[in-house]
């Protein structure tokens, strides 16, 4: 009896407390590590998982600094995340993977989550702070469709209808 007793109040509490690594625990140094790591990085595929992570704390960074009110911080983030979503999907092209590679599909997923995430910072941030990120949106989106394109490369020729018969009578 007590055990359930606990067990019931206990788990709705839990459900309420941040998870670890949420934004309440990301610092800009943590970032910065991060960005660290990314750009000594060589190899497309590790910096493609590293920019999984780092993205994940840019994203972090940039929900704290929009609910202090500093928008600034979250433009420069959203610009810096763009730039190097766009250096790993540079890397990625220049090692001409085949387009089962794995790493194309995590980068398109994580990606389509960011472009979600990111429409709702646009939603909420001040007016003048909405066109430089829906220039950031563009870009990620564009990338997205390359990386799609290098998913499903082989889409079939769009048929045009038949010409119509004309009649001469």
């Amino acid at each position: 009896m007590r055990a359930s007793l606990l067990h019931a109040v206990a788990c709705p509490i839990l459900l309420l407390l941040p998870p670890a690594g949420s934004a309440q625990s990301v610092a800009p140094d943590d970032v910065a590590v991060w960005q660290q790591r990314f750009d000594q990085e060589n190899s497309s595929r590790a910096k493609e998982k590293l920019l999984i992570k780092l993205g994940e704390a840019e994203f972090a960074l940039s929900r704290t600094a929009g609910e202090r009110g500093d928008y600034s911080t979250v433009d420069l983030t959203m610009e810096k995340y763009r730039d190097n979503v766009r250096s790993v999907f540079d890397a990625l092209e220049k090692e001409h993977l085949k387009e089962t590679d794995p790493a194309y599909r995590s980068m398109e997923m994580h990606l389509r989550r960011s472009l979600r995430e990111l429409q709702d910072t646009i939603i909420s941030v001040p007016p003048e702070y909405v066109p430089p990120l829906q220039l950031v949106r563009k870009d990620l989106e564009d990338i997205d469709d390359r990386l799609l394109r290098h998913l499903f490369p082989k889409r079939p020729a769009e048929k045009s209808p038949p010409p119509k018969a004309s009649s001469f009578a």
